[in-house]
Formats: C-alpha cells, structure tokens, sequence
C-alpha cells in the first residue's frame, strides 16, 4: 500500500483505547508467524481499519466491494510511532483504526468467521 493510501499516522490507537479478544489477538499471532521478521526487517502486527476494500474472485472477473473493514496488516518498526504498541502476553502488536470509528464507546476486537478477513470491531459487553 502506497503512503498516499495509508492513514494518518494519528490513526494509531493508544494502548487501552480498544481491547482485543482471546480469538482475534491469536489470529494476529499466527499472522506475525508469517510476517514477523521479512527481508531481515522487523515487523509490528496491525489490527488495521481500510475504509474502502474491493476483491477479485477470479482473474477477469469485476471486483466487488467489501466496505470498510478491519483486518491484519503489518508495518516496519520503525513505521510505528513510539509508545504505541500493545503488549498482551508478550505479544507485541498495533492497533490503526481512525478516531472517526472510536466515537461509538469502548470497543473490542473480536472474530467473526463469516467475514472475508475475520475480524470485526464490534461494542464492548458492559
């Protein structure tokens, strides 16, 4: 993703602000399973919020929207502001979501098996 396509760097998520399921913080560590260290560079794990995603089926086939969703994504080190990674058991991750999408109260990352990348952003049960 080019950085003219990229979110603010304001759209990183403080530790606190958004909590993370048992379910989605294990998806993340499968993924960093993969992408954790690329190309000798260390990566963060981002549970990263796209406004618009569009996917193809098949080759030739139109692309279809999919809306604005949240799904994993990874980042360089040094592409991460400072003080704003997560630590859960010892797993270092990021979370990217617009402040815009924060306004509707606490919110938990969670899983949901039916959507094309799994993760929602959904209310925190009281």
């Amino acid at each position: 993703m080019s950085r003219e396509h990229r979110q603010s760097d304001d759209d990183f998520v403080e530790p606190g602000v958004v909590r993370v399921s048992p379910a989605a913080l294990s998806l993340a560590r499968d993924f960093a399973s993969v992408v954790g260290k690329k190309n000798g560079k260390t990566h963060i794990v981002t549970f990263d919020w796209a406004e618009s995603v569009s996917v193809t089926e098949a080759p030739g086939e139109k692309p279809k929207s999919v809306g604005p969703c949240l799904m994993l994504g990874a980042y360089e080190r040094h592409q991460v502001p400072g003080g704003l990674t997560h630590l859960i058991d010892g797993f270092e991750f990021a979370v990217r979501i617009p402040k815009t999408q924060l306004s509707a109260g606490r919110l938990v990352i969670d899983v949901e098996p039916g959507l094309l990348f799994k993760l929602v952003l959904r209310p925190l049960s009281p």
